[in-house]
């Protein structure tokens, strides 16, 4: 069975050792690994073209970053890479770990107030949606692997944001054909929170909402992942 996403790029990325570049700002080391990310996100638009998504890629902002990434978003509820909910990949979690997952930006929110808000909105979201195989994470979880030596020391400020994930190790790497199973997964909870985003208002981040009790459930789509994100039905 072929996949329709070229995987090896994201294998590469995977096996590359990006975070030795960062602590001394590397850029000319850096530059193999960011061509990898760039050539994997051209993947991602290719394959999602047509779909509604804006897909962009992040590995530095001055400086080089411990946690590159890829952000696959509807504008409506994500109007940029820090604000709103998106699909995002997230590299070098730890050496050669990575993570899918549905989550925040903390852009529009302050800095005090970041952690009660990211988690007051996942109370909300999390008994609202069906994460199939992806995990939710608690209100006190950290970032781990099944497998790693050591718990995860780069990009633990990211777990507050998170809605739901699958993490990734280069070691233990699924086949492409689930990898890319795994991207729709992510794309059909990312099309179940949508309504329930918009409905609480939790785009902008309103300090004042509540759960309310009718609010609704959304119907899971029983086709294969590969038909619904082709089927003319799918918001």
């Amino acid at each position: 069975m072929t996949t329709n996403i070229n995987f090896e790029i994201f294998r590469n990325l995977l096996e590359l050792e990006h975070q030795k570049y960062v602590p001394t700002n590397d850029i000319e080391g850096f530059k193999e690994y960011e061509t990898f990310l760039k050539n994997f996100s051209n993947e991602l638009k290719r394959y999602l073209s047509g779909k509604g998504f804006v897909v962009e890629y992040g590995c530095k902002i001055g400086n080089l970053a411990y946690i590159p990434w890829i952000r696959i978003a509807y504008p409506k509820i994500s109007p940029d890479n820090k604000k709103g909910f998106f699909i995002g990949y997230q590299f070098g979690w730890d050496d050669h770990h990575a993570f899918l997952s549905i989550l925040q930006g903390v852009d529009s929110i302050p800095p005090s107030e970041q952690k009660r808000v990211l988690l007051h909105n996942k109370d909300i979201l999390r008994p609202l949606f069906s994460s199939g195989s992806f995990i939710k994470p608690t209100s006190d979880w950290t970032p781990r692997i099944e497998g790693a030596q050591a718990k995860i020391k780069k990009g633990t400020s990211y777990a507050d944001a998170m809605i739901c994930y699958k993490p990734y190790q280069f070691s233990r790497l699924p086949s492409p054909e689930e990898l890319e199973k795994d991207l729709l997964e992510a794309i059909r909870i990312y099309d179940e929170l949508k309504p329930l985003v918009i409905e609480h208002k939790l785009v902008n981040y309103n300090n004042n909402t509540t759960q309310t009790s009718n609010a609704p459930r959304i119907r899971i789509i029983k086709k294969n992942s590969e038909e619904y994100l082709n089927s003319p039905t799918r918001k």
